[in-house]
């Protein structure tokens, strides 16, 4: 069976005089030096699938595996910027705040209602998903739900601690149902509608890349130091703590105060680089922490360094050397 074609538009240049159409609808004509984005069914660029089923491209199978695994950490982003403001804002130095001196009018809701679409968006496609598959839905304490049209849908989020498990386990649901995902004949229609609300929060409240570069450790696939991670939203959570006793081998009582760990792995670990776009499976997590910790100086003193000091791979890495 051939490869399927990514069902997303790609970057290409029309030769002179060839006819073209945008996913919009638009046409026109090529005049050999401006780039359109146009889709392989109109005569685009066919750009193969990340697996023989996947309708996504490596690239775009990427981008999509971020939007999920950031939002938690964008619905932070946003319930931070929320705060009194009566005037345009002032973003010169990263966050929203008022630029006069005037008595604060009533707390915007323009962030709160943010944050509460990315919730939504991200819990009706973990629903969706659920549905299709025949599954339960994830648990969402904080979701605030109302009957339409014979179903709970999910409206906005409840104040409290948790919200960030609630993004976490929404995002996590979609994440572990990855790959069955990107087959689907909707996966274009998700990718594109999260990333057009990605962008236009964006836009108002702009933050700085949150995700944590693993030094020291290389890509299975492309072989390169380009894999990051992706955290969760809000502090590690765990369970009661209790007490654990033993008797130690002088035959003594001993005693031990036991916290266990009940969230705190990340969302997403993969190569940043939309060519490759892997991502390391759950179960080699530890594994490249442990290699990333205890290898990473000399991997990058040795290998990695004097490459991007030739600038043979070293930007597309994005290893950080100045």
């Amino acid at each position: 069976m051939a490869d399927r074609l990514c069902v997303l538009p790609h970057r290409r240049v029309p030769a002179v005089g060839e006819p073209f159409r945008l996913p919009d609808g638009k046409t026109g004509i090529g005049d050999g030096v401006r780039a359109v984005h146009d889709l392989a069914i109109h005569g685009g660029r066919p750009v193969a699938g990340a697996h023989p089923h996947a309708q996504l491209c490596r690239g775009h199978a990427a981008r999509l595996a971020e939007l999920i695994a950031d939002t938690p950490q964008m619905i932070a982003w946003l319930r931070e910027q929320i705060e009194p403001t009566n005037s345009a804002p002032d973003r010169s130095n990263g966050y929203t705040r008022s630029t006069k001196n005037e008595a604060p009018l009533p707390l915007s809701v323009a962030a709160v209602d943010a944050a509460d679409e990315e919730l939504v968006y991200l819990c009706e496609w973990a629903r969706m998903v659920a549905a299709y598959r025949g599954e339960a839905e994830p648990d969402l304490p904080a979701a605030r739900r109302v009957d339409r049209t014979g179903e709970r849908r999910v409206i906005g989020i409840r104040p409290g601690p948790a919200v960030w498990m609630t993004a976490n386990m929404a995002a996590r649901f979609l994440l572990d149902r990855f790959d069955w995902i990107i087959e689907r004949d909707w996966v274009g229609e998700m990718t594109q509608e999260l990333g057009a609300q990605r962008g236009t929060h964006l836009a108002r409240w702009p933050t700085g890349d949150r995700a944590r570069r693993l030094r020291g450790y290389r890509c299975a696939r492309c072989s390169r130091e380009s894999v990051l991670v992706h955290p969760p939203a809000g502090p590690p959570v765990y369970d009661d703590e209790y007490r654990l006793f033993a008797v130690s081998h002088r035959g003594q009582v001993e005693s031990q105060t036991i916290r266990p760990l009940a969230y705190a792995y990340p969302m997403l670990v993969a190569c940043s680089d939309p060519r490759c776009g892997e991502r390391v499976p759950e179960s080699e997590w530890a594994w490249a922490a442990q290699t990333a910790e205890h290898y990473g100086r000399e991997i990058r003193g040795v290998t990695t360094r004097p490459r991007a000091r030739r600038r043979s791979l070293g930007e597309n890495e994005g290893n950080g050397w100045q």
